[in-house]
């Protein structure tokens, strides 16, 4: 599938994905198909009313064996400028926040039961209810974190932050530019494979927390690159 891309070499995104469609004889359906997306988005794009994120562009580039500079940068078209990573929110944490919940809450009411039992039994030290009180505090604490976590998690919304080559934004909360004053934490979660958050200082100084996030190390790695590269091109 070899494709002559002098031809192609002026003009716009949109036109070049639309010329690249026509000349392999798909149609807008099939591409969107192709790339998991419906034929009114690849419709936008062919128009140049929107880009679709940076996974896409390459599985479009790969496709049509061209490399992503040959599809976006030109003379007449600016470099990539769309979403090129997308935080979205996991559903497997839902279930887990539910299994932590409902398993300590059943241990809460246990403890309280066993608590007041030892009390009562007489012929039982003050070691066992005051034990057993210790442990029923400690467990309401967790299930207090626990139960704080779901509701957050319940309150979030699917997607919760945007990466762009310049700047971040965490939705519905900040916008944060890529530059040198940029602070950021990444970290994995444990019980969850790919899955984590990460904390960004914000402008007021302050460090904003999105939690949840897939793909959590692609995320670092991608903000790594993206501040290393700024500095790179500052330096010069």
């Amino acid at each position: 599938m070899n494709t002559d891309t002098t031809e192609i070499d002026n003009m716009t995104f949109g036109k070049k994905l639309r010329q690249l469609r026509i000349k392999h004889n798909m149609s807008q359906k099939e591409l969107g198909l192709l790339v998991h997306v419906t034929a009114q988005a690849v419709s936008k794009w062919e128009h140049d009313l929107s880009e679709p994120e940076f996974r896409v562009v390459k599985e479009i580039a790969d496709f049509f064996q061209i490399s992503v500079d040959q599809l976006f940068s030109s003379k007449l078209s600016a470099p990539y400028t769309g979403v090129l990573f997308t935080g979205k929110r996991s559903v497997k944490m839902r279930r887990l926040y539910d299994i932590l919940t409902l398993f300590l809450s059943g241990l809460l009411v246990s403890l309280l039961i066993l608590t007041v039992f030892t009390y009562q039994a007489g012929q039982l030290t003050w070691h066992f209810p005051t034990g057993f009180g210790a442990a029923t505090i400690i467990n309401l604490i967790a299930l207090w974190y626990i139960a704080g976590a779901r509701f957050e998690f319940l309150a979030s919304p699917d997607t919760l932050l945007e990466v762009y080559c310049d700047r971040i934004v965490l939705l519905g909360r900040a916008t944060i530019p890529i530059n040198d004053q940029l602070n950021f934490q990444v970290a994995a979660y444990r019980a969850m494979t790919g899955i984590g958050a990460i904390k960004i200082r914000v402008s007021n100084g302050r460090w904003s927390t999105v939690r949840n996030i897939e793909h959590i190390n692609e995320l670092g790695a991608l903000l790594s690159q993206l501040y290393f590269d700024r500095n790179s091109e500052e330096e010069k």
